[in-house]
């Protein structure tokens, strides 16, 4: 047990190595390991941190690994890593959750798989970006200036082909072939 006498301002716990402080608590309940002065409930300080969370997943699609965010006593989002096909693959989860009942039920808004793939309403992308809604699957690109445009760009090896795009606040609407002009 750590103890204190008179005003509490903080405690640190020494690594023993090099006489420096490894861990601080201060009065504020912050948490600092490496740094003496926490801005925040956990500061981690060193030349380049890493928070590991190691699991033992041996079967594929399973959980290795969950940060999951409350509002209170109600679960509102996790982030999930898990197992992929083979051992080394690892893909992540964004997730929103419904915690009305007192059971969160968690939908996976956006996925990422061990190749880079990204599916958004999908766990299953098939292409560099994948997209699923099961009413209406539409993509928005807003400009924030009028005068902008917005649009696409398709390419093969950095060539750029073909531009779809609206080139500014009008209604004019615009396929340009690159090449042939």
């Amino acid at each position: 047990a750590i103890t204190t006498t008179g005003a509490f301002t903080s405690v640190g716990i020494d690594d023993n190595a090099s006489g420096a402080v490894a861990i601080t608590i201060d009065s504020d309940e912050k948490v600092g390991i490496g740094e003496t002065s926490p801005d925040s409930l956990l500061h981690l300080k060193a030349t380049t941190p890493e928070l590991r969370i190691e699991g033992s997943q041996g079967s594929a699609d399973g959980d290795v690994g969950n940060v999951v965010f409350y509002n209170g006593t109600n679960a509102i989002g996790k982030i999930r890593v898990k197992r992929g096909a083979d051992i080394g693959d690892g893909e992540m989860e964004f997730m929103t959750a419904n915690d009305s009942g007192g059971s969160p039920e968690y939908q996976t808004a956006m996925h990422l798989d061990q190749n880079g793939k990204v599916g958004i309403g999908t766990t299953t992308p098939d292409y560099p970006l994948t997209m699923y809604d099961a009413s209406n699957a539409w993509f928005k690109i807003n400009c924030g200036n009028t005068s902008g445009a917005s649009g696409f760009l398709l390419s093969n090896s950095d060539t750029i082909y073909w531009h779809i795009y609206l080139p500014n606040q009008n209604d004019d609407f615009r396929v340009y072939d690159e090449e042939n002009n």
